[in-house]
């Protein structure tokens, strides 16, 4: 959504299992400007696992966000997950114009990607002159199964929108971070920062370097880990336990035992994340700074526990802050979307009462819980003795069982050497007539003039090298080995005729030929 050409706003979608994201940047001369935004729940099971698995109902969600926002462009940018992308920098001659740099590229894209080529849809950009070698240019090749395209196309032109940019979601966050920059110490220039981004289900951790992205972590963890504690603790169904982490209302036993091991949890991913980073190559240094996004990073203090317990400052990620507003997107109309925007919004006037009504249940609930409780705390005292007893009576016997198996996998053991050495045997019985054999063809089919220097024998494959008196000496010899019932297929591998220290003139030959086993002569004896 970044690369959307002055005065034509385009609209930006992030999809995902909990929402989808709808925002319309134009451009305001030299900066962005916010045309519209909004958000919308996505349907159940739509999207698994970032895979777009209904296209129709996620349709449906977009085009409830297009219409909330007012937005007014029918073009948007996507994008799909790192996890389903190939990407290779690859090395091509400066030389090569366009179309023959294009050309290239679809030959050697073969090599790289493990699909076939016509279930991919693949792009290039190039990146500069390679450093050690400034007459090639590194290429980057990205490629993915078409079908990833297709999925979030199909939803998109549901709802009645076009794709004009489907990018890669670890390239579109590097884009996106550029946005942080006012944030950042000296804009980001010449420091580390790390950004993670919490989203409902997995966060991406990304460390820049000049605001380029030198490394990028995904791990499952997400916003939806503390909704479904909220359900265990508290016995909700997930929508309510969701309306209540956005709305408040929830007893004050929930900062203590619930919010705050979960965001002990968001700080220990991110230390374990800058561990990782460090450890991944030499001349790793500490990021200056932790910017912290998605909607986990709504959580008030959030930044300052984190900052304070990893030793890097930290502060909440403001993407927007830096940019202006339409007069589709004013001020109060943000503040109206931040719930459906981050996730975790607080208003107080109505958590006190929702809180107040919902103490009222949960303590009718726990008394009635209690209750029932004692009475079947007795029954399940007896059935766990009585199961106690059978499982120790099962332990002996597998114990002893256990030990029968492992006397007669010995003996399979033993059983088995003593069948291999009896094959062996047998097998050099029987083939012990055969170097019998080899060795009177070699005598027989050895005609006048002729004598050997070297005998070797590989497998079947015997190959001999000598000396002749003439080249016609070591013709007689081929058909005689051509004839021989135990040696068959001569191939002369050499023959040279050189003069030895007396002046007479040899031929020194080298041939090889394949002996016949007892199986292909069929037991006969020459």
């Amino acid at each position: 959504m970044l690369l959307a050409r002055k005065n034509r706003p385009l609209l930006g979608l992030d999809i995902t299992t909990s929402s989808v994201k709808l925002i319309e940047l134009g451009r305001s001369g030299d900066q962005y400007r916010v045309e519209a935004y909004a958000a919308e729940a996505t349907p159940p099971n739509s999207v698994n696992e970032k895979a777009v698995v209904d296209p129709s109902t996620v349709g449906e969600a977009i085009r409830r966000a297009v219409k909330r926002s007012g937005a007014r462009s029918r073009e948007c940018a996507i994008a799909i997950s790192g996890d389903a992308a190939i990407t290779k920098i690859i090395q091509m001659p400066s030389t090569l114009n366009e179309n023959e740099l294009e050309g290239q590229v679809e030959l050697q894209a073969d090599q790289y990607i493990p699909f076939p080529m016509d279930e991919v849809s693949y792009d290039y950009e190039v990146l500069g002159p390679t450093e050690h070698d400034p007459d090639m240019l590194d290429v980057l090749l990205v490629a993915t199964r078409t079908e990833n395209v297709e999925q979030r196309q199909a939803a998109v032109e549901s709802a009645g929108l076009k794709a004009r940019i489907v990018d890669v979601e670890a390239f579109a966050l590097e884009a996106a971070c550029r946005l942080l920059k006012h944030q950042m110490p000296d804009q980001g220039t010449g420091h580390n920062v790390a950004v993670v981004d919490f989203g409902a289900s997995s966060t991406t951790f990304s460390v820049l370097r000049d605001l380029k992205v030198v490394y990028t972590r995904d791990f499952a963890f997400g916003g939806q880990q503390l909704t479904e504690e909220i359900m265990r603790t508290y016995g909700l169904s997930l929508e309510d336990a969701g309306r209540a982490k956005k709305e408040g209302g929830l007893p004050s036993n929930y900062e203590p035992e619930v919010l705050d091991p979960f965001i002990d949890d968001m700080t220990q991913q991110v230390s374990r994340s800058l561990q990782f980073f460090l450890a991944s190559g030499s001349g790793r240094e500490q990021p200056d700074q932790i910017l912290v996004c998605g909607g986990c990073a709504n959580i008030p203090g959030v930044a300052d526990v984190i900052g304070s317990r990893v030793g890097v400052p930290t502060e909440v990620g403001n993407p927007l802050g830096d940019m202006k507003l339409s007069s589709r997107a004013r001020s109060s109309g943000v503040m109206t979307d931040m719930p459906r925007i981050n996730l975790l919004p607080w208003r107080e006037e109505q958590r006190k009462q929702r809180q107040k009504n919902f103490a009222i249940s949960v303590v009718v609930g726990i008394v009635a819980a209690g209750l029932v409780t004692l009475l079947a705390g007795f029954m399940v005292q007896a059935r766990i003795d009585h199961q106690n007893a059978r499982n120790q009576r099962l332990e002996q016997e597998i114990a002893r069982l256990d030990k029968l198996i492992e006397e007669i996998a010995n003996l399979e053991r033993q059983k088995e050497r003593l069948l291999a050495r009896m094959e062996i045997i047998e097998e050099l019985q029987r083939r012990r007539p055969e170097s019998v054999h080899l060795f009177d063809q070699l005598v027989r089919t050895l005609p006048d003039g002729v004598f050997y220097t070297g005998v070797r024998q590989t497998i079947n494959r015997v190959e001999l090298e000598g000396n002749a008196e003439s080249s016609t000496r070591v013709s007689a010899l081929m058909r005689n080995i051509e004839s021989s019932p135990w040696l068959k297929s001569p191939t002369l591998e050499v023959v040279e005729s050189e003069e030895d220290r007396a002046g007479v003139r040899r031929s020194r030959f080298s041939v090889s030929a394949t002996q016949v086993t007892l199986e292909e002569e069929g037991g006969a004896t020459p």
